[in-house]
This record gives C-alpha cells, structure tokens and sequence, in this order.
C-alpha cells in the first residue's frame, strides 16, 4: 500500500494521480488516464500481504478489481481480477468498435512490467 510510489511505477502512458491517501488503504482514492479516457478508483479493503480490494466509481466503467498476491515457492505471484462494466453511451459505442478486455489487459502488462522494474531497483 506504498501508494506514493505509484507513479514511479505505472507506465507513462498511464497517468496516476493520488486524490487521497490513507495510510493502511481503505479510502485512498486515485486517478488514471490514457488516451481517451480516465478513470478513478478507491481502495476498499486491504489484506496485508494478500489482497487490495478496490472500486472503480468515475469514469467510462464501474465495478470491482483486487490485487491478489500470492506465495509461490521463494516467489510471489500477483495477480488482477477485474470485473467491469462500461458507463454511457460513448463508452458503449467504442466497446462494439475495439476490445475493452484486450486494452484493459495491455494497459495492465505495462502497469506490471513497471512494478517488476521498481521493485528490481529495491
């Protein structure tokens, strides 16, 4: 829950801005932009070492994501289970034109590949 050090790690195509931090989690509130859109998100509920639970309440969609984390032998797997649906009709248009599953899932390798880096330099 380092979540001032976000931004060191997320990929510079995704914008991260913190609105508010809370130290153990539950209330920090973030937010995301790509092009074309942007997003905020807010933790809800934080297992240390197991899971962040989180909401996604502004933006093209709304639901759910948790960070799970997971021992694996000497290594830690983490992994993102995201369910959504997309808000408006703008959102609903470009979802019939390009596959929101396989954008959120690019958006979310970078995000990886940039935590796997950061915590490389630790």
């Amino acid at each position: 829950m380092d979540v001032p050090a976000y931004p060191e790690w997320f990929p510079p195509s995704l914008s991260f801005e913190i609105e508010r931090h809370v130290p153990d989690g539950p209330g920090s509130r973030f937010g995301m932009k790509t092009q074309p859109v942007s997003w905020k998100v807010e933790v809800l509920e934080v297992e240390p070492l197991q899971r962040i639970h989180m909401r996604y309440y502004d933006g093209p969609w709304t639901g759910t994501a948790t960070w799970r984390l997971e021992a694996n032998g000497d290594r830690t797997e983490l992994y993102y289970d995201v369910n959504l649906k997309t808000q408006g009709m703008m959102m609903t248009m470009l979802s019939k034109m390009m596959d929101l599953n396989e954008f959120n899932s690019n958006q979310m390798q970078k995000v990886f590949a940039g935590l796997q880096q950061y915590l490389g330099r630790q």
